[in-house]
């Protein structure tokens, strides 16, 4: 299933669910740096990942009431 999100500020997501691929984007000027991203799931992990250039990632076995942030910089 591919959902996009556009303003969507959440997506709630069947339990059936095994495996979720998150891709996500920033706007990007050839002039600028290629976008570095960080994100956390809470409340299981409140820390925030190593920044990385990835903007796709895959999540799998998440427990329920999880929420996914990402930061774009």
């Amino acid at each position: 299933m591919q959902v996009p999100l556009g303003g969507l500020s959440e997506l709630t997501i069947p339990y059936q669910a095994a495996n979720i691929r998150v891709s996500f984007a920033s706007p990007h000027f050839g002039y600028q740096a290629a976008p570095v991203f960080s994100y956390r799931l809470s409340p299981s992990n409140s820390r925030w990942s190593e920044p990385t250039t990835d903007s796709e990632m895959t999540l799998g076995k998440l427990a329920p009431a999880i929420t996914h942030s990402i930061c774009a910089f």
